[in-house]
């Protein structure tokens, strides 16, 4: 038959047919047209509940202190919820940065906490070795920033103004 005979819609037909028959052919088009539209929810949902896991209890006394100082500022509840939910983007910044862009690790980039923890992650990932004083200083620069930032939460629950609300 040919293309005039069959009209639009039998074109349509043969070609989706003729197409239909090629990937059945083909066992790895076949796999990967089966399998990942199951698999990749799955991948995706476990790759953010890792993340999460990581963002939180990694560091939870940085985390923490940064929230509690960070919701002072707010005049309300919900004021305060909104500024602490934004704060999930600061430790996802230099991961998402440092997927574009290469950059060889030095001593003084482990003095900031959310680089020098994906940093880490990175050499333990790659199967290098992880020199003591590398952690050690994240471990210092994380347990520093955490204190200065319960001091600065602590003194300014201090003030009235704060407590009791501005005018």
């Amino acid at each position: 038959m040919s293309a005039r005979q069959l009209g639009f819609a039998g074109q349509v037909r043969a070609v989706g047919r003729k197409e239909l028959t090629d990937a059945l052919r083909d066992r790895r088009s076949l796999m990967s047209a089966l399998l990942y539209p199951l698999l990749m929810p799955l991948m995706i949902a476990v790759m953010f509940s890792a993340l999460a896991r990581t963002l939180s209890s990694d560091r939870p006394l940085e985390t923490s202190a940064l929230q509690m100082f960070v919701a002072t500022f707010a005049r309300t509840f919900k004021e305060a919820q909104t500024y602490v939910s934004l704060l999930i983007f600061v430790p996802i910044i230099p991961s998402t940065v440092l997927q574009f862009y290469a950059l060889q690790s030095a001593g003084w980039m482990m003095l900031i906490p959310a680089l020098s923890h994906h940093l880490l992650l990175v050499d333990v990932m790659g199967g290098e070795q992880i020199a003591a004083l590398r952690l050690a200083t994240s471990a210092a620069a994380t347990t520093l920033l955490a204190i200065l930032f319960l001091s600065l939460t602590s003194w300014m629950l201090r003030q009235e103004k704060i407590v009791f609300g501005r005018a």
